[in-house]
């Protein structure tokens, strides 16, 4: 092995320089109205960033030795404020989900009626009839025969993903054009917007 290898592999195996942690809370207080300013962007309430704030300045603390001498202190700190804003978001959202059952939650919760059958029907037909052919059948056999996406693709002879890009077509163009005619003057109704 050559001299440069066997000087390689010892600098390898030596840890990496840290910075002391005493330099870490000198920049904590440096930058600790940059840190609560960031903290608060990060949450809803000031207790939040606050507690944000603590739990940043601890881990930074605990892993002053992960810390290079030629790093960012500041940007190393933000970083960590971050990560521990992911950590308890994630956290939160378990503790949410935990223990109740998905389906009986999504059975109670109400989906929003599609604009097109707010709508009257001649309204829907004019709009529909200002698509290609080929996007009306699909929508057709969706939406008023009542067919699977799997089974559109099969007849129509294109992939699923086809019937779903022309669908997703279709809606979007009778979104924009129900509620740009004024739809029979039901403008308001459709977009959900009280009268003045």
């Amino acid at each position: 092995m050559s001299m440069s290898a066997a000087a390689l592999l010892e600098e390898a195996e030596q840890p990496p320089a840290c910075v002391h942690s005493e330099v870490i809370k000198r920049e904590i207080a440096r930058s600790f109205s940059r840190l609560k300013m960031v903290a608060r962007s990060l949450t809803s309430c000031r207790a939040d960033a606050d507690d944000l704030v603590q739990s940043t300045c601890l881990r930074a603390i605990e892993r002053a030795r992960l810390l290079r001498h030629d790093s960012n202190v500041a940007a190393w700190l933000i970083r960590i404020m971050h990560n521990v804003n992911v950590d308890r978001r994630r956290h939160h959202a378990d503790r949410i989900v935990s223990g109740v059952d998905v389906t009986e939650v999504a059975d109670k919760v109400a989906e929003p009626i599609p604009l097109w059958r707010l709508a009257d029907e001649e309204d829907v037909q004019r709009s529909l009839s200002t698509l290609p052919s080929d996007f009306r059948s699909a929508w057709r056999l969706v939406h008023v025969e009542k067919r699977a996406h799997r089974e559109v693709a099969r007849m129509l002879g294109i992939s699923t993903a086809t019937v779903a890009g022309r669908l997703f077509r279709v809606r979007a163009a009778l979104r924009k054009s129900l509620v740009t005619s004024d739809a029979g003057g039901d403008r308001d109704r459709l977009t959900g917007r009280l009268p003045d």
